[in-house]
């Protein structure tokens, strides 16, 4: 069985409930401000300002740099399908200008000075 149990039942009153509220307001009405001068971000909340949001869409601009690998089941520039091909450079090509892709599966091949001599 359990070490230690509780059974107390707590009382909160209403007024107790707006005390907190105010008290919640008045730190948002003081931070707020300070936010919008120092980065420009119009939220209403200050603690996901400038922040990306997992459960929404949401438009990305300006430069971002990531400091790790990005994981997504896609990415798709505007205006693009899936005869296009992003490049790792910027940009995109045509699938088809690529001009084929060869099988190589059944061709011999062997190692020379480290490069591969079909």
């Amino acid at each position: 069985g359990p070490i230690c149990t509780f059974n107390f039942q707590a009382e909160v009153s209403s007024q107790h409930v707006n005390n907190v509220f105010k008290v919640f307001k008045t730190i948002d009405s003081d931070l707020y401000p300070r936010l919008a001068k120092l980065t420009n971000v119009v939220t209403s909340d200050y603690v996901t300002a400038n922040f990306v949001s997992t459960n929404s869409t949401q438009s990305i601009t300006g430069s971002k740099t990531f400091n790790s690998n990005v994981s997504a089941t896609g990415f798709v520039k505007t205006g693009k399908d899936d005869t296009s091909v992003l490049l790792a450079g910027g940009g995109d090509r045509l699938l088809s200008s690529f001009g084929g892709i060869e099988d190589l599966t059944s061709s011999a091949f062997s190692i020379l000075d480290e490069e591969a001599v079909i």
